[in-house]
C-alpha cells in the first residue's frame, strides 16, 4: 500500500518499451556489468521516504535519479551536463531505466538537484563531526588527537582518496555547506565501491 501511494504521482518512463539491443548498439559497456551487480530492491526501499508533490508535474522515479547521480560521479558531470548526456547517450539511459524512444522521459537538471537535496533524505540528519572545534586551534588539536591512534591504517587508504580526487571529481566540492558536501562524498564512496567490486569479482 505504501509503495503504491508513493508511486501514484510519478510518471512512467517507458521501462517496458526498451529498444537498446537493436542492431548497431553496443551492449558490452561497464554500465551493463554494474547494472547486473546492483540489487536495486533495498535501494528502492530506502528511497521510498521521498514522497511526490501534491501539485505540479509527475515526479521522476527516485531510483532512476539515484542512478543518474552515480553517473555524475563516475563521469564527473555537473547536473546540467548530466541532463545533456541523458538526452543522447544510450548507455546512460539504459543504466537509469529510461526509454530510448521518447525524448520526453529524460530528467532535467532541476529534478536531479531536487533529488540530491530532497527533504527527508539522510543528509538532513547530519551533524558536524566531533573533531570540529570552536576555532582553528581547537579543531587542529582535536584532529591531532583523532589521527594519532589511526595514522598507520589511514596511511594505507590515502591512495583511495587520491583516486577520488583524480578520477571522481573530488578536487573540489560542488556545493556549499557541510551536509551537501557530505552527500557528494558519500555518493563518491558508493560509486567507487561499485567500480571496485567489479574489479574484485573479475579477479
Amino acid at each position: 500500500m505504501l509503495g503504491r501511494l508513493h508511486q501514484k504521482g510519478r510518471r512512467r518512463i517507458g521501462q517496458e518499451d526498451f529498444a537498446f539491443t537493436a542492431a548497431g548498439h553496443h551492449t558490452g559497456s561497464s554500465l551493463n556489468e554494474l547494472s547486473s551487480l546492483i540489487d536495486c530492491t533495498p535501494i528502492e526501499v530506502c528511497l521510498a521516504v521521498i514522497s511526490c508533490a501534491a501539485k505540479g508535474e509527475p515526479a521522476w522515479p527516485p531510483l532512476a535519479l539515484f542512478k543518474a547521480m552515480l553517473l555524475s560521479v563516475w563521469y564527473d558531470l555537473s547536473d546540467v551536463k548530466l541532463a545533456e548526456a541523458l538526452e543522447d547517450r544510450v548507455s546512460f539511459r539504459r543504466f537509469c531505466g529510461v526509454s530510448a524512444r521518447s525524448s520526453q522521459t529524460v530528467p532535467i537538471e532541476a529534478a536531479i538537484s531536487a533529488m540530491r537535496f530532497a527533504p527527508g533524505a539522510a543528509h538532513r540528519a547530519l551533524s558536524p563531526p566531533a573533531h570540529v572545534g570552536r576555532d582553528e586551534q581547537q579543531t587542529l588539536a582535536r584532529l591531532h588527537a583523532w589521527n594519532r591512534p589511526i595514522h598507520r591504517i589511514r596511511g594505507r587508504i590515502e591512495k583511495i582518496f587520491g583516486t577520488w580526487k583524480r578520477s571522481y571529481g573530488l578536487r573540489r566540492i560542488r556545493w556549499r555547506g557541510l551536509a551537501k558536501a557530505a552527500v557528494q562524498i558519500r555518493l563518491t564512496a558508493i560509486a567507487y565501491n561499485l567500480k571496485r567490486s567489479l574489479t574484485i569479482m573479475a579477479a
